[in-house]
C-alpha cells in the first residue's frame, strides 16, 4: 500500500465511520446525499484537481452506470461526481475494509465472490431486482482495476442486470485516476466524464458481446478529451 493510500484511509476512517452509524436509520436517499457531499468535501481537503464532464446527461431515472476502473478510490470519485442516489456492485473482499463495510450496508452495496459461479449468478439477479425496484447501480465491467490509463477487456455478463431490468445504460469514464495509485497528489485533473444514456430500444437485439463492445467503445470515446 502506498503512502497516499494510507493517508486516504486514515482521513476517511473517523468521519465516515461516525456518520455511517448516525445515518443508519435514515432513508437511502438521505444516506447517499450525505455520502455525495462528503466525497466532494474530501476531494477538496486532499486537493485532488477534479472535474465532472457531461453531467447534463444525468437524470433522476433508474439507470445502470458502467465505468472503467483505475484507482482504489474510484467509488469515492464517482459518488462525488454523481448526486443521484445509487449503489455499487463490488467484490466481497472490499467489505473487510472498515469504512467500506459501514457504507456498503448503508447504500445496500451488492458484494459477491468473483471466483464463485453461484455468487456471480446471485449477484446478477440481485442487481436486476434492485434496478426493477427503482435503484440505480454502478458496475466496473472490467472486474478489477487496470491501474493504468488502458481499459481491460469487459466481463461480457457484467451488463446483464441492465438488459434483464430493461433500463438505460450510462457509460462513465474515469480519466487520470490511475495517477493516484502512485502519487499523493497530481497536478493533472482527475476527470469523470458521463456519456449519453443508451436506452433499451437502442440495445435491444444486441448480443451480450455486442453490447459489451458498444459500452467499451463509448467509454473509450469519452476518455478522448
Amino acid at each position: 500500500m502506498t503512502y497516499f493510500q494510507w493517508f486516504v484511509g486514515v482521513l476517511l476512517l473517523i468521519p465516515a465511520q461516525i456518520m455511517g452509524h448516525v445515518l443508519k436509520n435514515k432513508s437511502f436517499e438521505e444516506k447517499y446525499a450525505w455520502l455525495h457531499r462528503w466525497c466532494r468535501r474530501f476531494i477538496r481537503i486532499i486537493r485532488i484537481p477534479f472535474k465532472v464532464v457531461g453531467d447534463q446527461h444525468l437524470s433522476s431515472n433508474t439507470v445502470f452506470y458502467a465505468c472503467n476502473h483505475q484507482s482504489f478510490i474510484d467509488p469515492l470519485l464517482i459518488s462525488a461526481a454523481i448526486p443521484n442516489p445509487m449503489t455499487y456492485i463490488s467484490k466481497a473482499e472490499n467489505n473487510k475494509l472498515p469504512v467500506v463495510r459501514v457504507w456498503a450496508k448503508n447504500i445496500e452495496m451488492i458484494a459477491f465472490d468473483r471466483s464463485d459461479f453461484n455468487e456471480n449468478v446471485a449477484m446478477l439477479r440481485s442487481a436486476a431486482r434492485k434496478l426493477q425496484q427503482g435503484r440505480s447501480i454502478l458496475i466496473f465491467p472490467e472486474g478489477t482495476r487496470s491501474k493504468t490509463d488502458q481499459l481491460l477487456p469487459f466481463k461480457v455478463g457484467a451488463l446483464l442486470p441492465a438488459t434483464l431490468a430493461k433500463v438505460p445504460i450510462v457509460p462513465v469514464a474515469l480519466i487520470h485516476a490511475d495517477l493516484l495509485n502512485q502519487k499523493m497528489r497530481s497536478k493533472t485533473p482527475v476527470i469523470v466524464s458521463i456519456g449519453e444514456p443508451i436506452y433499451p430500444e437502442q440495445y435491444k437485439g444486441l448480443s451480450h458481446q455486442q453490447l459489451s463492445d458498444l459500452i467499451f467503445d463509448r467509454i473509450t470515446a469519452l476518455r478522448k478529451l
